[in-house]
This record gives C-alpha cells, sequence and structure tokens, in this order.
C-alpha cells in the first residue's frame, strides 16, 4: 500500500465511522461504485483510483489533499486543524434545479388513474450539484422528496431526501422505487423491488418491516425510480 493510500484509507474510516446510519451506501452512490468496494476500502482490501478516493472524499465533503493531511495526522497522532473551507466560486451550469415535493396526486393515464407528484403543495427547488447527479442530470425529469420513516435505512435514513427520476417506471429487480399503493391517496413509500418467478414483491431494507406481496398493477402505483439520496446539513 502506498503513503497516500494508508492517509487515504485512516482519513476514510474516521470519518466514515462518526457519520450516521447509511453513509456507506451514500458514499457508494456518490462515487458511482459498488457498496462492497467501500466496504473494501475500509478494511483495507482494495483501494481504488484516484478518481474514486477523489469521489468518496468529495462526497464526505472534504478536499483531497486536506483529506490526506488529515489521514496522515491521524496515523503519526498529530493534532489536526482542518482550514476554512474556501466559498467555490458558483457556477450556475453545474447546477440543476430540482422541484421538491411534499405530495402525490392521482393523474389520468391508458388504464386510469396513475400516481404522480403533485404539484399543488411543493416545497422550494433544491439545487443540486451535476456531477454528484451523475448521468442522472441529465434527466428531465427528477423530483425530490422527503425520506419520512426508518423503512428504508440503512440505504435510506429517515429525514433524508430521496431523488427520484420520474421517467423511469419499468420494472427492474432489486432497484429502489418511490411508490403510491393507493394512487388516490397523497402518501406515498419507498421500497425496493424483488421478482420472485411470476411474482413481485416490495421490500423494507430494514428488517423490522416485513416484505409485501405486491396485487396491484405496477403502472398503477409506481412514480419513479430512487437515483440519489443525502442528508441535509445541519
Amino acid at each position: 500500500m502506498s503513503k497516500l493510500s494508508t492517509y487515504f484509507v485512516a482519513a476514510f474510516k474516521a470519518e466514515v465511522t462518526r457519520g450516521p446510519r447509511g453513509t456507506q451506501a451514500r458514499l457508494a452512490r456518490a462515487a458511482n461504485i459498488a457498496p462492497g468496494q467501500v466496504t473494501d476500502i475500509l478494511k483495507g482490501r482494495k483501494f481504488g483510483t484516484e478518481e474514486t478516493k477523489r469521489a468518496l472524499a468529495s462526497a464526505l465533503g472534504w478536499d483531497y489533499e486536506e483529506f490526506l493531511k488529515y489521514g496522515r495526522c491521524l496515523l503519526e497522532g498529530k493534532e489536526y486543524k482542518r482550514p476554512e473551507p474556501k466559498a467555490p466560486a458558483y457556477d450556475p451550469s453545474l447546477y440543476l434545479s430540482v422541484p421538491f415535493y411534499t405530495k402525490i396526486k392521482a393523474v389520468a393515464g391508458p388504464g386510469g388513474k396513475t400516481p404522480a407528484p403533485d404539484d399543488s403543495e411543493i416545497n422550494p427547488p433544491l439545487l443540486l450539484y451535476k456531477p454528484s447527479l451523475g448521468k442522472y442530470a441529465k434527466s428531465k425529469l427528477l423530483a425530490a422528496f422527503n425520506i419520512y420513516d426508518d423503512s428504508m435505512e440503512p440505504t435510506l435514513p429517515k429525514q433524508g431526501t430521496a431523488i427520484i427520476d420520474t421517467a423511469d417506471r419499468d420494472i427492474n429487480d432489486g432497484k429502489l422505487f418511490l411508490l403510491a399503493l393507493n394512487p388516490s391517496s397523497e402518501k406515498y413509500l419507498i421500497r425496493r423491488l424483488r421478482r420472485d418467478g411470476d411474482e413481485l414483491y416490495l421490500m423494507s431494507d430494514n428488517d423490522a418491516y416485513p416484505p409485501k406481496l405486491l396485487k396491484p398493477a405496477w403502472e398503477k402505483i409506481v412514480v419513479g425510480r430512487v437515483v440519489w439520496s443525502f442528508l441535509p446539513q445541519e
């Protein structure tokens, strides 16, 4: 292991350990890597490319070079004082305005009513950093929703924000979706879709919530796929 990789791993372990539940899954999405790769880095098995390490440091709110200095101080038992961050120049082209919804409404579809974001009661839009969204920054139909319960922890922490691609509504085994089991209701939930033969199940990542066999037609309950999430800074 190179010295720089050693410094990175030390800082990475420290920051992930003190982060909230779901930090590893969030970092994997931000760096566009598999969650297992984050585990490999934490355990010192693999260290990733420099691009991956820079993306992980950025997702944790760090300048990469400063992150390495922090790790070196940890290993050498020295005191580290993080410098005050410099506010970057605002570049509008790097940000995407995403509508932030609070509820669902029923709209007319080919086979009857289907759920969609309700724009009658909406929060101020979110400005999201396009590089963090990766390929999804090109989507024209992104929507933000609050995560109001712990059913998808540790993947999606309660009180976080989920970004939904409402253009992506196709059945996709193992992916997360925002759903409205009753299209006439304002309420929504987020679940992982699992296929078992001809049957579809809605799964929670929190074991306290049991699987649910999907009975309504898929197109009548799906709002869109979860493509990103984050915890608002305090």
